[in-house]
């Protein structure tokens, strides 16, 4: 999301899910009044994100695809051709970075350029098939990344430093907070909290569904599993958002602007202000 009034976001055409012979996957900018298509594309959309302050829009793909949005232009990039999948890309400060199998992290560092500088070869053996499934960051010298075996990454602008979990459940989503922790949710509800090498796990008292979607709002974090929104507490834990959830049956992802929340689900789109939850029940496509 780059504000309160625009999102960008992949959708899959239906009738051809599972049909790879065709383009499925749209790209669409989107405000509350419509919705600008970027383009169709075939290949599977894994992340988005908005960067350089919101002037370039990126998506990567399952298999190393890259497309960018930036002055006017489309451009189709290959991250890595020998290592898939692609799971995660994220903006960190100036910074593009993206992630995925094997432990490999990714810097954009010109028009179809990544460079690899991520735990890598080094790591392998202690960590074998390690893929990360998630990447964030305050900055280029701090950034996060997650995924199998309950593993957090720790990139201090120099050294990947790895931090053990007690769970060799995976994350698959990460926040860097504006309260200055950094937030991991995982599967069947896992939760981490913590920053750079110091993290505390939170099990709930039975196994849930899994947790994609993570932002702050207001001094809240909220939690999106595919079919409900929580906010979440180390005290409390996980506290339904009934208002959300009567106006809507799909959650995934979750962004905000200064002033909105947004909430982007297999079929619902929402918007919060801080006062009332509004669904997006139908706009002009343009």
């Amino acid at each position: 999301m780059r504000n309160d009034d625009e999102a960008f976001f992949g959708l899959v055409v239906d009738e051809f899910a599972l049909d790879f012979e065709n383009p499925h996957a749209v790209i669409y900018e989107l405000t509350p009044a419509q919705a600008t298509e970027l383009g169709y594309f075939d290949f599977e959309v894994s992340a988005l994100t908005y960067a350089n302050a919101g002037k370039t829009r990126i998506a990567v793909g399952q298999y190393a695809e890259a497309v960018i949005f930036e002055d006017g232009a489309t451009t189709l990039e290959t991250i890595d051709p020998d290592e898939r999948p692609v799971r995660g890309v994220a903006a960190a400060g100036p910074d593009i970075v993206a992630c995925g199998a094997n432990l490999r992290v990714y810097r954009r560092q010109g028009p179809d350029n990544w460079v690899e500088f991520g735990p890598g070869d080094g790591m392998r053996d202690e960590f074998p098939k390690n893929h990360l499934e998630a990447i964030a960051g305050y900055s280029g010298t701090e950034i996060y990344a997650a995924g199998r075996d309950g593993v957090i990454w720790w990139y201090d602008g120099a050294v990947w430093t790895p931090v053990q979990c007690a769970t060799n459940l995976a994350f698959i989503s990460i926040l860097c907070a504006d309260d200055g922790f950094v937030y991991l949710g995982g599967i069947s509800g896992i939760m981490a909290k913590g920053r750079r090498d110091e993290f505390v796990l939170f099990t709930p008292p039975s196994p849930i569904r899994d947790i994609w979607g993570l932002q702050d709002f207001q001094g809240e974090i909220y939690c999106a599993m595919t079919r409900a929104l929580l906010t979440w507490t180390p005290e409390d834990g996980f506290v339904p958002v009934p208002e959300a959830m009567m106006l809507a049956k799909t959650f995934y992802n979750l962004g905000k602007g200064e002033n909105v929340l947004w909430s982007l689900g297999e079929k619902d789109v929402l918007r919060f202000d801080g006062e009332a939850w509004t669904r997006i029940n139908q706009i002009a496509v343009a």
